[in-house]
């Protein structure tokens, strides 16, 4: 099991405490992945917050369905965690935590419906798509690297390399 944590450099002591709890799905198909390709050219996994009085579980079957269209048919084991702490960008003198929690799950991808996107994800046109490891970590180097990418480069990145091992 994978545990990072990220810390925003030269953050000062904050008077208050925002804590997100999301849920990430790694799903396999042979050597590939299921990412959500971004317009920015940059991917992450499938996944978002937890709503109140939802398990991980309801979260990640979910967010799954809205994401990608497939319905979820397992959600496995836990296989890891990120925590990132963080200027809040909306509360002032608020530090922000997000604690990601990754599990393996499995889909029915014989059907796939429309997509339910929020509304920054249809702004930044979330696209299903099937890649290797390897394209998923080049993809976003080359959009952190361009400029073009988005804040979860840095961690669907280390995760994807843990994911090679």
């Amino acid at each position: 099991m994978f545990r990072k944590c990220y810390e925003q450099e030269h953050l000062p002591d904050l008077s208050k405490k925002k804590i997100r709890t999301a849920v990430r799905a790694i799903i396999f198909k042979g050597n590939q992945i299921l990412v959500e390709l971004s317009n920015g050219h940059d991917v992450k996994l499938p996944g978002g917050g937890v709503e109140t009085g939802e398990t991980h579980k309801q979260a990640l079957i979910r967010e799954i369905k809205e994401e990608t269209g497939f319905t979820c048919t397992h959600v496995g084991e836990k296989v890891g965690e990120v925590i990132e702490h963080h200027r809040d960008l909306f509360e002032e003198d608020t530090l922000f935590e997000m604690i990601s929690h990754y599990y393996i799950c499995e889909i029915d991808a014989s059907y796939q419906s429309s997509l339910k996107l929020d509304q920054y994800e249809e702004e930044l046109d979330f696209t299903p798509v099937w890649m290797t490891l390897k394209e998923a970590i080049a993809l976003n180097k080359t959009a952190d690297e361009n400029g073009t990418g988005n804040g979860w480069i840095r961690r669907e990145n280390d995760v994807f390399e843990c994911l090679e091992v």
